[in-house]
Formats: C-alpha cells, sequence, structure tokens
C-alpha cells in the first residue's frame, strides 16, 4: 500500500532523498519534484520504461505518474556518475511498468475517507460552522495475461479517483449602509470612526505638493457622487451573515463554504510481442484526466481571490503518453535498444469571473471592447482588487498551455571482458504552446485608501480612507491592461554517451564515462521572440537638446540575427568518473566525480519571459 496510491511516494525511502509534497495523488505532479542529495528538487528527470515523461518548462515535475498497480520497479539515482543519465541538476527517477505474462492476473482496489471520521477545523469552531465535507474515494483495478501464448501479452489498468472537500471562506463584505455610501457606522483597523475626505477638494502649493483635503460630512458620500461600476460591483457581493466582529474594514463579516471536486481518471496500457527470440518489442499508452479545485460554486459571482492572493481557479489537465521500444539481439553479448516517445500535455485553468456578463458591472464602452477572456472577445470581467482588508476581488483566470515532447533515445550494451561497454543518444524535440495573457486581460483595477484618506502621507492610512468608497467614487489608485502574446515555440535536443564499467579487480570497480550534450534556444514560429539587449542601438528616436536615444531590444531574425532566441553552445562535454572499492565482504567504499549540464527547456529551474502592454 503506498499513501494516495501515488508510487512516487516511495522516492523518499532513497537515501539522501526528501520529499517536498508527501503524500500527494497520481494527479499531484509536484510529487516528483523530491530532493536528491541537497538539490532544490527543481531539476530531476524522471522517465517511464526508458522514455522522459517531465512536463516541458514545469522544474522537472512529471505529468505522466502511473498507477501504482501497474508499476514493476521505481529506481531513484541520486549520484549521477553513469554518463547514460544526464540534463539534470538533482537526480533521475527511473518507473518500470509491468508487462503481461502467460498466466491470467488481476487485482482490484478500493480507498475511501469521510469527514466522519475527521475532527473538526479550529477555524469551523471558532466561527461556529460544521465539519467541512470531504468524501473521498479510490477504485482502481489491473489485469494482464496472454494475448497469444509466449508470443503477445497485455497488461491493462483503469483507476478512478474522486475526492470531494470544503473550501471554507472569511470575508470581508460592504454592509448595508455602505453599499449606499453610508460610511458612519464604519471603524477603522484602530477601532475608531472611519473618516472620508473628499478627492475633488484636494489643495497643492505652487510646486504640486499637498496641503490639505476637505472632508465628506459624516463619513458619508454624496449620492451624485456615486459611480455606476462601484455601485454595480457592491451589489454583486453578499449581505455580511457574521456579526462576532465589530464593523470594522479589516474584520471579517462574511463567512462561506463551497464543496470542492477533485475527479481523476486514469486509464494506462501495455502491450509486449515477442518478434524472434532475439528480437521484442513492447507499446504502451496512458491516459490521465483530472479537474483540480473544481468548485461547485465560486465564493461569490466572478471570484478570483482578494487584492493579496489569487484563488479559486479550476485547472483542467490531460496528458496522454506513447511509447514504442524494440530491443534486438545482435549478438550474444551485445544488445540494442530503439525507443520512441511521445507526451502531449494539455492544462487549461478557468475562473468565475471568464465567463461572467460585463454588462452586470455597467463598465463603459471603452472597457468592453476590450474584454478578453480566453479569446471570447467582449466576455468576461476586468480584475477589481478592494485593499481593505480580506475584501473577495472579481476577474478572469484564463490561461491554456499544450506541450508535446517527440523523443527518440536508442541505447547499445556490449559485454567484453570485464568491461561492459554502453553508448547511445538521446533526442528531443519539445513544442510549447502557451496562451497566458495574464489576470490583467481584461484589465486590473485597484481600489485603495490614498484618495479618500486625509493626507498623502501613508502613516494616516489606517485612520482615514478606504477602499470600498473609492470603489464607490468610481476613483481606482492604479489600473491597467496588459496581455501577453499567445506563442508557438520550439527547441531541440541531443545527448550522445559512452560509458564503461570496468571491473579491474575482484574488489575494485572503474566507472568512466562521456556525455555530450547540445541543446538548441527556442524559436518561435512568427519570430516574435526578443534575441538581447542592444546598448549600442540607434532606436532613430531623437529628443530635443539630448539626441539621439541609443540602447533597445533586438528581435530574433531581423538585421541578420538568427531565428533562434541566442546561440548555440556546442561545447557540453561532460566527463564521468566513479570508484567502488571493496574492503571487505560487508563494506564498500564509493564515489565519483562529473560534469552536468542543466537542461534549459523540459527542466529549468527558471524561465523568463517577455510581456507586452497594450
Amino acid at each position: 500500500p503506498v499513501v494516495g496510491v501515488n508510487p512516487i511516494n516511495l522516492a523518499d525511502m532513497a537515501p539522501g532523498v526528501v520529499p517536498t509534497t508527501p503524500d500527494g495523488n497520481v494527479m499531484n505532479y509536484t510529487t516528483s519534484r523530491v530532493q536528491i542529495n541537497g538539490s532544490s528538487g527543481r531539476g530531476n528527470q524522471m522517465t517511464i520504461d526508458g522514455a522522459p515523461s517531465e512536463v516541458p518548462r514545469m522544474s522537472g515535475v512529471s505529468y505522466f505518474i502511473p498507477m501504482a498497480e501497474m508499476v514493476g520497479e521505481l529506481k531513484v539515482v541520486t549520484a549521477m556518475f553513469d554518463a547514460a543519465q544526464g540534463r539534470t541538476n538533482g537526480g533521475s527517477i527511473l518507473v518500470t511498468t509491468k508487462g503481461g505474462t502467460n498466466s491470467y492476473h488481476g487485482s482490484a482496489y478500493y480507498h475511501f475517507r469521510d469527514e466522519r471520521f475527521n475532527a473538526n477545523s479550529w477555524t469551523n469552531n471558532y466561527f461556529g460552522r460544521p465539519r467541512g465535507q470531504q468524501n473521498y474515494w479510490l477504485a482502481g483495478g489491473v489485469i494482464n495475461g496472454p494475448v497469444l501464448r509466449d508470443k503477445t501479452f497485455f497488461s491493462l489498468g483503469l483507476e478512478k479517483e474522486r475526492n470531494v472537500g470544503t473550501a471554507n471562506y472569511q470575508f470581508r463584505v460592504p454592509t448595508a449602509l455602505e453599499r449606499q455610501g453610508d460610511f458612519s457606522q464604519t471603524l477603522n483597523s484602530r477601532s475608531q470612526a472611519l473618516q472620508l475626505f473628499d478627492p475633488l477638494t484636494t489643495v497643492l502649493d505652487a510646486r504640486g505638493n499637498f496641503v490639505s483635503r476637505g472632508p465628506f460630512a459624516g463619513a458619508r458620500l454624496p449620492a451624485a457622487r456615486i459611480n455606476t461600476v462601484g455601485d454595480a460591483l457592491m451589489k454583486v457581493y453578499p449581505e455580511p451573515n457574521y456579526l462576532g466582529f465589530p464593523n470594522q474594514l479589516s474584520q471579517v463579516n462574511y463567512v462561506s463554504s463551497t464543496t470542492v471536486a477533485n475527479p481523476i481518471l486514469s486509464f494506462q496500457s501495455r502491450v509486449d510481442h515477442v518478434l524472434t527470440t532475439r528480437q521484442r518489442m513492447y507499446f504502451r499508452f496512458a491516459r490521465n484526466h483530472a479537474l483540480i479545485s473544481n468548485y461547485h460554486s465560486p465564493a461569490i459571482p466572478g471570484y478570483a481571490g482578494t487584492a493579496s492572493a489569487s484563488d479559486g481557479n479550476t485547472d483542467d489537465r490531460l496528458g496522454h503518453q506513447f511509447v514504442l521500444e524494440e530491443t534486438l539481439t545482435l549478438r550474444p553479448t551485445l544488445v540494442a535498444t530503439m525507443r520512441l516517445g511521445f507526451n502531449r500535455f494539455n492544462q487549461r485553468t478557468k475562473g468565475a469571473g471568464d465567463t461572467m456578463d460585463p454588462s452586470v458591472l455597467k463598465l463603459p464602452d471603452a472597457i468592453r471592447s476590450n474584454l478578453y477572456s480566453g479569446g471570447s472577445a467582449g466576455g468576461g470581467w476586468p480584475r477589481m482588487d478592494i485593499a481593505d482588508g480580506p475584501i473577495p476581488s472579481v476577474g478572469p483566470m484564463f490561461r491554456q498551455s499544450v506541450n508535446n515532447i517527440l523523443t527518440f533515445t536508442s541505447g547499445f550494451n556490449k559485454f567484453w571482458g570485464s568491461h561492459n561497454l554502453r553508448w547511445g543518444s538521446d533526442y528531443r524535440n519539445t513544442r510549447w504552446f502557451e496562451n497566458n495573457p495574464s489576470q490583467n486581460q481584461n484589465g486590473t483595477f485597484t481600489f485603495d485608501k490614498p484618495l479618500t484618506r486625509e493626507t498623502d502621507v501613508s502613516t494616516s492610512n489606517t485612520t482615514s480612507g478606504s477602499g470600498l468608497a473609492s470603489l464607490l467614487l468610481g476613483l481606482p489608485t492604479g489600473g491597467s491592461i496588459s496581455r501577453n502574446p499567445a506563442m508557438a515555440a520550439q527547441s531541440h535536443y541531443n545527448g550522445l554517451y559512452v560509458q564503461d564499467d570496468w571491473r579491474a579487480t575482484s574488489k575494485l570497480t572503474l566507472s568512466l564515462g562521456l556525455r555530450y550534450d547540445i541543446e538548441t534556444p527556442l524559436t518561435e514560429r512568427y519570430d516574435r521572440f526578443a534575441y538581447d539587449f542592444q546598448p549600442d542601438a540607434d532606436l532613430g528616436i531623437t529628443v530635443p537638446a539630448i539626441g539621439p536615444l541609443m540602447g533597445g531590444l533586438r528581435f530574433v531574425n531581423t538585421a541578420g540575427l538568427p531565428r533562434r532566441q541566442g546561440k548555440v553552445d556546442r561545447n557540453n562535454f561532460g566527463p564521468r568518473l566513479g570508484v567502488a572499492y571493496s574492503l571487505n565482504r560487508k563494506t564498500v567504499l564509493r564515489g565519483g566525480w562529473g560534469l552536468f549540464y542543466q537542461g534549459l527547456t523540459n527542466n529549468p529551474i527558471a524561465f523568463f519571459r517577455e510581456s507586452y502592454t497594450s
């Protein structure tokens, strides 16, 4: 039995391995992000039946985690002194799946958890709420056996997981009086009567420095000054339902909960076929589909978290993996293996604000004409952040990423006396399709205290001013519309290696290897990548009394530059040396040295991209 029925949870049993996400399920791909021998956990490599399975640009995590009942062997390589292992700054996790045999075998399993087995949380007890719902079950089964005895074998696995829990919320929402612009009963964070000041009465001196600002009488906003958009958003919020705290801007006055489901469906299959006594092959196909944090209903219409943190998004994850391998015995001491693999990972992020009707907020045409929400032009809400404590924000969460990895690996194994010679290649073509317009895709507007507080000195922020009041006046303290363009990027990688494991004496074994890695910088289908920053580039702009402006970005495939986003590094030679010496029957000393090169696309530690503002 494995906690979470995730075989990768066994990796931390290896010496020097520390998990970063303990007990994760098969769809929690960060379970493969383990810290190996002090590494950060970002940059490991994971293979399933020899085929790479990491998700591009996700710091080495793997989405394609096989069912525990389908795993035949799991190995963690913590010392990368074998030249066959590369492209990592941590270690490698090697998974081998089970094939069928001449006998039929099968297994079935069921796991169950329920809130009746749980204690209530401290927060629920504090607010007088019942235990949150938890309805977790996982059911699966595996069957394998022969199709043609001694020739063809199959292995099939199906697993369904459903984890329904509860998301609890504690918010600060506007009171009935505040919705009308009356803050006379509202307290500031110091439990004093809140004061509001009229930004239209601001007085500046001849130098433009702040002098004074007149108050709103009784902390009440005139009805004629209330903005239609601010008034419409106020009506979106529910009424307060918790009166355990004074009516302060920073205190919770609304508590609620909603169910959150995490349905997962995994299918895995494998077919092994013996062509001749010297040749055999297998084909494996896997499909995983999950909805991560699928909310039954949003906390409020269009919910997108708070001003300090985003929340409320659902990730729709779909992955497919294909592997075809052929093993050929060329001679009694020479074996060749060829392997073709293809991974496709599609993740779509969505939120409640993506499809909301913009007419509800009575948005002006200038904003409505720039709404995007994942391509549905004219739909969704802009992001609205109100900095008055835990006030929920609204806005879009759309993002979609599709990644394809095509791999071809070859390996040869030759036994020659006391030598075990191995050599081979590892080719990968990575294609990254990304539509991440950012949370500012429909515009972001922030409403804070500065425009309705007494002075422009930040120390008065705790005694006067309100983001809710600024919202009702239609005066954001900041705003922007920025949208990252969709992109289609590609890179190529190839690794060549040779390794000799030499048993020099009965007590001494030497591992001698050399690896060569080459990876091309990314190209973009429409050549929209920046190439570099040129400090002395002439921008063609001349400013009076200053002169020509110099320095700017250069873009790929312009002015003689290549389509690739940089130069190809061609000198990545990585020698490896390992030593094992047996002192006696119970003690072995091991050591090694190696030079390694981190991958840039499939498992980077960090990745930077430009964003463009329109």
